[in-house]
C-alpha cells in the first residue's frame, strides 16, 4: 500500500480507537457497578461494546474532531454519555463509589500500557527505528494516558471528583457535592484561565512522565496525536 494512503488508514483507525477508548471507559463504570450490586447500567442497555448507546454527538464526535484540527492534535478531549449508576444500591456505598469511579481511568491506563508495549515491540522489530506502526501505537497510548489522567482530576464532573467525595468526611463531602451542578462550568473556567489551565496541564504532564518512566520509555515519542499520523503534527 502507498505510504501516504497507509497514513490515512492509520488516521482513520486512530478515531476507531478513540471511540472504543471512551466506550470501554464507560463500560468499565457499568460493569464495576453491576458487580458492586447496582444493575442500573445493565437495565439501561449500556453494558455493551456497541458504541451507539454510548455515543454523544457533541462530546464523542464533534468536539474531539474540532480540537484535533484546531490544535494540530496537541489537545484532544471528548467523552461518552455517562453510564447511569445508583450508588445507594452498592453493598458499601462509599467504597462502591470509589471503585466504580476509578474503574474508568484504570481501564484507560491499562489500554495505554498495552499500546505502549506494542509501540516498544514495533520499534524493537525495526532495530529501534520509528515506523508508522510505532507512531500509531504511540498516539493511541498518549490518547488513553490523557483520558485517564484528565479524568482523575478531582473536579466535578470528572471521575476523580467521585473518588475524592467517597473518601471525604461528611463535613467536607456535603459542601464539595454542592459544587457538582456547576462542575462543568467550573472545569471549563479552570481550563480557559491561563494560570489554572497551565497548572492542570503541569499535573497531567507530570503524571504522564511518571507513567513513561515506569515503562522505561525515554526520550521523544514517535507520535503524540492523530495529526502526527498524517505527517502534519507540530
Amino acid at each position: 500500500m502507498n505510504p501516504d494512503t497507509l497514513r490515512y488508514v492509520f488516521f482513520g483507525l486512530y478515531w476507531v480507537v478513540f471511540v472504543y477508548s471512551i466506550v470501554l471507559h464507560e463500560l468499565a463504570h457499568g460493569v464495576s457497578s453491576l458487580r458492586l450490586g447496582d444493575p442500573t447500567a445493565l437495565k439501561a442497555g449500556r453494558l455493551t461494546l456497541n458504541p451507539v448507546p454510548h455515543i454523544d454527538p457533541f462530546m464523542s464526535i464533534a468536539l474531539p474532531l474540532v480540537l484535533a484540527f484546531t490544535t494540530q492534535g496537541a489537545f484532544i478531549f471528548g467523552g461518552a454519555k455517562p453510564v447511569p449508576v445508583n450508588p445507594y444500591m452498592y453493598r458499601n456505598v462509599r467504597s462502591g463509589m470509589f471503585i466504580s469511579a476509578a474503574s474508568g481511568p484504570l481501564t484507560n491506563l491499562l489500554l495505554a500500557t498495552v499500546f505502549a508495549l506494542l509501540m516498544k515491540l514495533s520499534m524493537a522489530l525495526k532495530g529501534g527505528e520509528t515506523s508508522l506502526n510505532a507512531e500509531f501505537f504511540s498516539a493511541c497510548m498518549v490518547l488513553n494516558l490523557f483520558l485517564a489522567l484528565f479524568n482523575l482530576l478531582p473536579i466535578p464532573p470528572l471521575d476523580g471528583s467521585h473518588m475524592i467525595s467517597a473518601v471525604l468526611p461528611r463535613e467536607l463531602r456535603e459542601p464539595y457535592e454542592r459544587l457538582r451542578p456547576f462542575g462543568l462550568m467550573i472545569l471549563m473556567g479552570l481550563l480557559i484561565v491561563p494560570v489554572t489551565g497551565d497548572a492542570i496541564g503541569w499535573v497531567i504532564i507530570r503524571g504522564a512522565r511518571v507513567f513513561l518512566w515506569a515503562l522505561s520509555i525515554h526520550g521523544g515519542l514517535p507520535a503524540w496525536g492523530p495529526m502526527d499520523l498524517l505527517g502534519t503534527g507540530s
